[in-house]
């Protein structure tokens, strides 16, 4: 930690061990060393594996189809596709080449679809059978971008004359990894990935991730302080490979050789089934995962005991429930993990060594860290709560083709500014408190609603919770929470209104109410998306 005058926080100042240049060269670098036989990739589905040579050799043919089609160094491949063998095969085509991979939500509307090829106008468009229909309309709308458009892998029945990205590898002939060489770029300033922000807020913006980003999170990613992950362990990979979480997990079985195990949907049993098959020993979730190793009474039903690491990220966790799990699962260490796309992923971690409850750990190597006051113009010392803000090799180069934005977001001395409210301990533990533009403001005093869902997710009959402020022409905002039940328990909006007025200050009851619904709106990384409750409540009235 630096001093404490300085206001500025530090991680570790360890070396990078992760050599410099493409960080496609490095994940070529350790394919070529690693077993070829060794399995790489599993669909729980169909049971079919792809393996080390499989993935290496797919990889190189994939650079010879994207030359093919004109693709060069800078150019952007878009994936509209859920999570497959082959996903990751273009991925590291491209890389190989310099080009820029932006991953995009196969459940996206037309309308989101439209918005974020937009921005990136793509040469070539790699969907799937869920998103061809889409795909296609866009493309329609948006000329004249001409973009070329192929499935990732199966044929769809609608669209027979659109060619497959499995059948072009199946054609083009073996290449020599030995003698292949990536392309050379500038790896501060070349983009390796374009990932969608959240819009938690308002509409996505495109994140544009370098190859200095993606080495930076390697770097401590692979230490044994952080991860530790080798080619002994299995993973179940439920992820959506297009979020930045993903896409780190992604890196991790191509680089460290980590088995994964893939699943496309959470269905309980075949969650559970898949850790007990396959001898999980590392899973990577997010919060409503949690929950439901909390929650779900079919847990105990299976054979959890070769999981040694459960890692969290997308939302900061209650006390309550990290210590109900980790409980329950006794070999597992639960860990949380903060950070954004913006910040190429987690720039925070409890350490193996260093778990602190209700803290989201301690900052990532070559991060720097200050809680800025909005008002007065300045940084806060320990204790002190204001906005999370970040330096470091990690932080994005900005966001794609929205300059003023950027401007915006990253102050003159070069800290991201998170939108997250929290503040730190005299140890370096970082606490997320709510993001700053979802407080609500009742009667002058700002009341997190994820400390009004951490306190309602306790509460037997509660299987998940959303909490906004609602407007009060008295106190300003009030607070109104979304429950979801758990099933077949009986429990009336009272009985929630006074469970959470019994344990917490005054100005933090629900004078909003309760209302009772059947899903919570979250994003792909579990995070609520409370805008979609808030258009919920209007409606309503």
């Amino acid at each position: 930690m630096l001093p404490e005058s300085a206001n500025i926080i530090s991680g570790p100042k360890e070396d990078i061990s992760i050599p410099e240049g493409s960080v496609g060269k490095y994940f070529l670098d350790c394919m070529k060393k690693r077993d070829p036989k060794h399995v790489t990739l599993v669909d729980f589905t169909t049971g079919n594996t792809l393996i080390n040579q499989q993935l290496l050799q797919y990889s190189l043919r994939a650079t010879r189809i994207f030359q093919g089609l004109g693709i060069k160094k800078g150019d952007i491949i878009s994936i509209v596709a859920e999570n497959s063998l082959k996903y990751c095969v273009p991925e590291l085509g491209a890389l190989y080449i310099g080009a820029v991979v932006h991953l995009l939500n196969p459940h996206y509307s037309i309308g989101e679809l439209k918005h974020a090829l937009s921005i990136t106008k793509p040469k070539l468009i790699i969907c799937s059978e869920l998103s061809v229909k889409n795909v296609m309309q866009v493309h329609k709308d948006l000329q004249p971008i001409n973009s070329k458009i192929v499935l990732l892998e199966n044929k769809s029945e609608n669209y027979v004359d659109i060619i497959t990205f499995e059948d072009l590898l199946n054609v083009v002939p073996h290449i020599d990894p030995d003698s292949f060489e990536p392309e050379e770029i500038n790896t501060l300033e070349d983009g390796a990935f374009i990932l969608m922000s959240s819009g938690t807020t308002g509409l996505p913006k495109g994140v544009l991730i370098t190859h200095d980003n993606l080495r930076a999170a390697l770097n401590y990613l692979c230490h044994e302080n952080y991860l530790g992950v080798s080619d002994e362990d299995t993973t179940i990979f439920l992820l959506p490979f297009f979020h930045i979480f993903g896409v780190l997990i992604q890196m991790l079985f191509i680089a460290c050789g980590m088995k994964a195990v893939i699943l496309n949907k959470f269905k309980p049993d075949i969650f559970l089934t898949s850790i007990e098959k396959y001898k999980a020993t590392k899973l990577f979730v997010v919060p409503p995962i949690i929950l439901f190793f909390a929650k779900s009474p079919l847990v105990d039903d299976y054979n959890l005991s070769s999981v040694k690491d459960i890692v969290v990220g997308g939302a900061p966790l209650g006390k309550d429930l990290q210590e109900n799990v980790t409980n329950r699962i006794k070999n597992a260490t639960v860990r949380q993990i903060y950070g954004l796309s913006e910040t190429c992923g987690a720039c925070t971690f409890q350490t193996y060594n260093k778990i602190k409850l209700n803290s989201v750990g301690v900052l990532v190597p070559h991060l720097y860290a200050k809680v800025w006051d909005p008002q007065l113009k300045q940084s806060l010392g320990v204790g002190k709560v204001g906005e999370l803000c970040f330096k470091g090799s990690m932080v994005m180069k900005g966001y794609y083709r929205n300059m003023n934005f950027t401007k915006e977001c990253i102050d003159e001395d070069g800290y991201y500014h998170s939108g997250d409210i929290g503040y730190y301990d005299e140890d370096g533990n970082i606490y997320v408190v709510d993001r700053l533009k979802e407080l609500i403001k009742y009667k002058g005093f700002q009341v997190p609603p994820a400390e009004l869902e951490a306190l309602i997710l306790t509460h037997p009959a509660v299987k998940d919770c959303g909490v906004i402020g609602i407007p009060d022409e008295r106190a300003g905002e009030i607070p109104l929470a979304y429950i979801v039940k758990q099933n077949e328990v009986q429990v009336g909006e009272q009985d929630i209104v006074d469970y959470v007025a019994e344990r917490i200050s005054v100005q933090k009851h629900l004078y909003g109410g309760v209302k009772f619904i059947e899903e919570i709106p979250k994003t792909a990384s579990g995070k609520i998306l409370r805008r979609k409750l808030r258009e919920r409540f209007w409606t309503s009235l």
